[in-house]
Parts: C-alpha cells; structure tokens; sequence
C-alpha cells in the first residue's frame, strides 16, 4: 500500500531531467532534422527510379514491394519520426495524444518490419519456386500482399490496444510524463 501511495503522489513529470536542453539533446535534433527531410527525398526517388526510370520488364515482384517499403518509411519520417521529436518539446502531454503518437509509430514500425519480410520471403520464393511466381501479376502481388500488410498490423494494433498493452514501451512514459511503475499500476487498476 505505501508502494501505491507514493506512485500516486509523484510529481508532474517524471523525466524532467530528460527534457532539459544540453549538448546532446540539440545534435540529436539537429540529427533528426535533417533525417526528416534526407530521407523521405532519397526514398522517394527509390520510389520514382523503380517506377519510372527502369524499364517497365524489369518491374518485378521484388522490386515492387521493395518500392512500398520506401513508401511506408517516407511516411513514417513524416508522422511518426515528427511526432516523436515533437514529444521531447512538449511532453508531459494528455494520454490520448501519446496514445495516438505511440500508435503512430509503432504501426508504421510493424508495417515496415513485415513488408522487409515478405520481400524477403519473395526472394527466397523466386530462388525455390520459379514456375509459380513468373505466373503472378506482379502488380496486383504487390498491391495485394501490401494491403494484407497494412490490414493486419492495424489488426494487430488494435488488438494490443484493446488488451492493454499500449503503454509497454518507454517513449509512452516519457510521452505522459509519468513514472513506468505509475502507468503500471493504473492499468490494473481499471482493469
């Protein structure tokens, strides 16, 4: 009980310390500056080459897919990566913000995770089974097996969400400014 108590009566933001500006906090902005705005061009002219500058029979399956994971990462530079840099500006923030950010970039994390896979899976398909791949269409392979991807991680997000494991990762508790231990221990309690 005197551990609940104390958990209950901490102050406003656990990490301030964490907020306070110093040599390391700035290059880590200025890094992720420049990130935000390098990456989505290098990967959008990935995007443009595969659809544009290559010749329309070298489009294959790979290639495709390959093209879509730079998508979902130009737009996770552009939402989750801003986001998340926003957190160390104006946290503590409400807990339906920090769910929605935290969402934000754990589903375009998830997404790019599992189309790595399947591209990787596809490569390994066309070395062992050749026959069956040369069949497809690879437009709407690679459309399809994306749209799955992207289906299913929201299922999966949500299905997290619902069960209460959205306040597992650390960027949560820097998020609300709240002790781990403290988010802990309002979820069971509500539960």
């Amino acid at each position: 009980m005197y551990f609940q108590n104390n958990l209950l009566e901490q102050p406003d933001n656990f990490y301030e310390g964490l907020m306070k500006w110093d040599w390391f906090k700035l290059v880590y902005i200025i890094f992720h500056i420049l990130l935000t705005l390098v990456a989505p061009t290098v990967l959008y002219g990935i995007v443009w080459y595969e659809r544009c500058g290559s010749d329309m029979q070298y489009r294959c399956l790979t290639n495709r897919i390959l093209s879509h994971i730079c998508l979902i990462t130009v737009v996770r530079c552009l939402t989750a990566r801003i986001a998340y840099v926003a957190i160390l500006f104006v946290s503590p923030i409400s807990l339906n913000q920090c769910d929605l950010f935290i969402f934000l970039g754990r589903y375009s994390f998830i997404c790019t995770i599992n189309e790595i896979v399947l591209w990787q899976g596809i490569k390994y398909f066309y070395i062992i089974k050749w026959q069956y791949l040369v069949s497809l269409n690879d437009t709407f392979s690679a459309n399809f097996l994306t749209m799955c991807n992207l289906l299913l991680s929201a299922v999966f997000l949500f299905v997290t969400y619902m069960t209460g494991h959205h306040n597992a990762e650390l960027d949560f508790h820097v998020c609300t400014g709240h002790n781990t231990s403290f988010n802990i221990l309002t979820t069971f309690r509500y539960n």
